[in-house]
């Protein structure tokens, strides 16, 4: 069995337990679990460097700054405008597909409930740098922070890193603080007290998770099958991601845990131990896996000028979310300049 670069169905609860034994190249994605309906999959080129999900469909950035759609295609939201070049940031929601490009203005294909696509805010000459989607809607972040899209409050801005679930969205403040809006009938949007400050969040169906500046997992909201539940002694994590009603973490070894519903496997534990990035659908799960390349933060398959440049822009962040903190210590400086200069020049393959 092959890699799996198309939208799952429910055959791949099944194929998720051949997953340890398959050789992953890198940069490759994975997936695990289940979605309604199918479409037909793309050519892969790859390496990939990054990957989002929702709902049925995905999206993925390949190492030319390329976008490659593939899943549920009733609206055409996997039709990826010929003209779009090269890209920066991707996300999709239930029937739409959102991309910033390299020149900060913004694209969108597909359609929302409304009909067409959903009115996303202008970035105007300042330029957008990420976009986070929603089912229907969007919401897109600044080069300068600021938070526009899905009525943010003031709290939201100056944002580090933006994330949405199906209704809601999530905002990392530069100075680690996590702000949600929108839709909040399960308190998804309410972010705990003591949280602190936190490298990474993720919205689900009706709960929102968060790893913290010192690697720890906190969940909040709807949680009717354990989806908040978060395993005790999990070690330090990454990253994470949330279905509809489930969740899972990259942790720093680059293994994969999961818990909440479970009824397709898309909790389970794809058994790899080099994933990079993870993301889910409503109740599937995806992974990019291969050989990392630390340091390359403009995700072009090198360490190079690009890069340099973008950790000398953060310079002092404290619990920044971008991965420009290469050794995780919570702040900006000499030493991730250390190893970005140490692995100058191509990524491996």
């Amino acid at each position: 069995m092959k890699n799996i670069p198309t939208e799952t169905c429910a055959a791949i609860a099944a194929c998720a337990l051949t997953l340890p034994a398959m050789a992953q190249a890198p940069g490759s994605v994975i997936a695990w679990g289940s979605c309604d309906t199918s479409c037909a999959s793309p050519e892969f080129g790859g390496p990939y460097t990054s990957i989002c999900a929702r709902y049925a469909h995905v999206a993925a950035i390949g190492a030319t700054r390329s976008v490659v759609c593939w899943g549920s295609n009733y609206a055409g939201q996997c039709n990826v405008p010929p003209d779009l070049g090269p890209v920066v940031s991707v996300s999709v929601g239930q029937a739409i597909t959102v991309a910033v490009r390299e020149d900060g203005s913004i694209r969108c294909w597909g359609y929302s409930n409304l009909g067409g696509c959903p009115t996303v805010p202008s970035p105007g000459s300042v330029g957008a740098v990420q976009v986070a989607c929603s089912l229907y809607s969007a919401a897109i972040r600044l080069a300068d922070g600021t938070v526009l899209g899905g009525t943010p409050p003031t709290a939201a801005s100056p944002s580090s890193f933006i994330a949405a679930g199906d209704e809601h969205w999530l905002s990392i403040r530069t100075d680690g603080q996590v702000v949600g809006w929108g839709s909040n009938q399960s308190g998804q949007t309410n972010t705990p007290a003591n949280l602190g400050a936190c490298k990474h969040v993720a919205g689900g169906g009706s709960h929102s998770c968060a790893v913290t500046a010192d690697g720890a997992v906190r969940c909040w909201g709807y949680s009717n099958y354990g989806q908040c539940s978060v395993p005790a002694n999990l070690p330090p994590a990454l990253e994470t991601a949330a279905g509809r009603e489930h969740t899972i973490v990259l942790l720093e070894d680059g293994t994969i845990r999961g818990w909440g519903h479970n009824s397709w496997g898309e909790a389970n534990n794809p058994g790899v131990a080099n994933a990079r990035h993870v993301a889910c659908g409503w109740y599937a799960s995806f992974a990019l896996v291969g050989t990392p390349c630390i340091g390359d933060l403009y995700r072009n398959g090198r360490i190079d000028g690009a890069d340099l440049g973008i950790l000398l822009s953060e310079w002092g962040l404290v619990n920044p979310t971008t991965q420009s903190d290469l050794n995780y210590d919570g702040r900006v400086d000499g030493a991730d300049l250390g190893i970005l200069l140490s692995n100058w020049g191509p990524c491996p393959n």
